[in-house]
């Protein structure tokens, strides 16, 4: 449901903390895929407490982009070591989803226009050593945000939104080597 909705939310309720407790941390149809054989853990924190996309979307609701990249492009339908999710917000704000996702591998500044703001990023490889026509998994994603809800947002190839929840989702880039 979407605030534009007119639909009054007072409360959410989560059945578990983490998906190393979560009733649904089984192969099952309950949640997951419809043959049972991907399980699926909706809940904000992972086995290792480590935060997932979706505990952002309730405490970071501001104008940000988010980078997602999976290096060895697997396109695996869960979430694993290798994705990394990085945020920046208008305020040069990070936050992380992935266990290698840390301060010290991202360097961002922010600069505000007269129409919003301009965000450059670099972040490190943590996996493979880049080389001209390596192909990674890669999503962006720019969030329009005001007073602390969603307005809109666009992705640079994932038209199903669902990059977020699923590697699987994101768009692939071949590494170029500029000369």
């Amino acid at each position: 449901m979407r605030k534009e909705e007119n639909i009054p939310i007072t409360s959410i309720t989560f059945w578990g903390t983490d998906d190393g407790n979560s009733w649904l941390n089984s192969s099952n149809s309950v949640g997951g895929s419809a043959d049972g054989s991907r399980p699926q853990c909706p809940l904000l924190f992972d086995a290792a407490f480590q935060s997932k996309p979706a505990f952002w979307a309730f405490v970071d609701t501001q104008d940000s982009i988010e980078v997602f990249i999976d290096e060895a492009n697997s396109k695996t339908e869960a979430y694993g070591d290798v994705h990394k999710q990085y945020r920046v917000n208008y305020e040069n704000e990070h936050s992380f989803n992935g266990p290698k996702c840390v301060d010290d591998n991202i360097t961002s500044v922010v600069t505000k226009t007269d129409k919003g703001y301009i965000v450059e990023m670099a972040v490190l490889w943590t996996e493979i050593e880049p080389q001209d026509g390596t192909y990674i998994g890669f999503e962006l994603q720019i969030n329009d945000c005001k007073d602390g809800s969603r307005l809109g947002m666009l992705n640079w190839y994932d038209s199903t939104n669902t990059c977020w929840s699923t590697p699987a989702s994101f768009g692939t880039a071949r590494l170029i080597q500029n000369d």
